[in-house]
C-alpha cells in the first residue's frame, strides 16, 4: 500500500507539472501577441530576433541566484508566483551626469514586486547577490519604451518619496531598535558590553545590537532613512535595498516579455516616445540624468 501510495502521488505530481507547463505555455503565447500588438500600436520598431523569441518566463540557470531570490522574497514576505526571472541579459543604468553606463543586474518579478539584484562576485563577502532595488506593482506607473530598435525600457515608479533622515533616540523609543541597557552581551560572538568590554553597535537591518566582530559590512538603507553606509550584521547584508526609489532604466533581449509581464502584473499603461523625464530620488539617485 505504501509503494503504491507513493506511485499515486508522484504520477499526479507529474501530472500537475505538465498542467502547469500547459498553463504557463499558453499564458506566453497570448502574452506574446498582446506586447506585439501593442507596440504595432505605438509605432514601436522592433528588432528580428525579438519578434520570434518564446516566453519562457524563468532564466535562471545558477542554483545560487534562484536562492538569493529566494531570500529577497523571504525578506518581504512575497509568497506570491515568480512570472519573470533572469540573471543573464538584464542590465540597469547607474551613473552622474558625467559617466554612466549599463550594469549588469538580475531583474525579477512575482505577482506583487519587481526585483534587482546585483552580483557581487563569487569571491564577495558575506552575499555574493545583494538587493539594489525592491518595488511593490502597485507603485508602478508607466512603462516606457522608444519607437527605436532597442532594446531599453523605463519602469515608472511614481513620484519618489522622501523619506526623513533616521532617528537613533526614536527608534529606540518605537521599539524598532533594542535599547542599550537590554543587552549586556553579543549574541554573535558573545562578548560582554561595558566600559572596559566591546562597544554596542545597532544593526540597521534588524535593529538588534552587536559587537563589531559581527557587524562589520555597511551599506545604505534609503527606505529607513540612512543614506551613508551604516552597518548590517554581515549575514544581513544585501536583504534590504540599497537603491532609493525611483524611476528603473532597464535593458534586456528579454525586454518585450518583460514589458509584458508589467502590463499584465501591474497593470501599468505603456507609452512609446523618445525623450522622458525621470523621476529620481531625492538622496542617492542612481539614475544618472533628469532627462533621458
Amino acid at each position: 500500500e505504501k509503494v503504491r501510495d507513493a506511485k499515486l502521488a508522484d504520477y499526479a505530481g507529474k501530472i500537475g507539472k505538465a498542467g502547469r507547463r500547459s498553463r504557463d505555455t499558453r499564458e506566453a503565447v497570448l502574452l506574446a501577441r498582446e506586447v506585439a500588438k501593442q507596440f504595432a500600436k505605438l509605432g514601436k520598431r522592433r528588432r528580428g530576433s525579438s519578434v520570434d523569441r518564446p516566453y519562457a518566463g524563468d532564466y535562471l540557470r545558477e542554483d545560487h541566484a534562484r536562492a538569493a531570490l529566494k531570500e529577497a522574497r523571504k525578506r518581504c514576505g512575497d509568497t506570491s508566483r515568480i512570472v519573470f526571472a533572469d540573471s543573464q541579459t538584464c542590465a540597469q543604468l547607474r551613473g552622474d551626469a558625467k559617466e554612466c553606463g549599463f550594469v549588469k543586474r538580475m531583474v525579477a518579478c512575482s505577482k506583487k514586486w519587481l526585483y534587482v539584484l546585483e552580483d557581487a562576485g563569487a569571491g564577495a563577502p558575506s552575499r555574493r547577490w545583494r538587493l539594489r532595488r525592491r518595488v511593490e506593482l502597485s507603485r508602478v506607473d508607466s512603462i516606457v519604451v522608444s519607437t527605436k530598435a532597442d532594446a531599453v525600457l523605463i519602469v515608472g515608479c511614481g513620484s519618489p518619496p522622501d523619506v526623513p533622515k533616521a532617528d537613533k533616540k526614536q527608534l529606540v523609543q518605537t521599539g524598532d531598535w533594542e535599547a542599550n541597557k537590554d543587552v549586556k552581551e553579543c549574541p554573535v560572538s558573545g562578548k560582554k558590553f561595558g566600559i572596559f568590554g566591546a562597544r554596542r553597535h545597532h544593526c540597521r537591518a534588524s535593529g538588534k545590537i552587536y559587537a563589531d566582530v559581527a557587524c562589520e559590512a555597511t551599506q545604505c538603507f534609503p527606505d529607513k532613512g540612512w543614506f551613508a553606509p551604516e552597518r548590517v550584521r554581515d549575514d544581513l547584508l544585501g536583504l534590504e535595498p540599497c537603491d532609493p526609489i525611483e524611476d528603473l532604466v532597464l535593458a534586456s533581449e528579454r525586454r518585450s516579455e518583460l514589458v509584458g509581464v508589467l502590463m499584465r502584473e501591474a497593470g501599468a499603461r505603456l507609452v512609446a516616445r523618445d525623450g522622458v523625464e525621470l523621476r529620481r530620488g531625492p538622496k542617492l539617485a542612481a539614475v544618472p540624468a533628469p532627462r533621458l
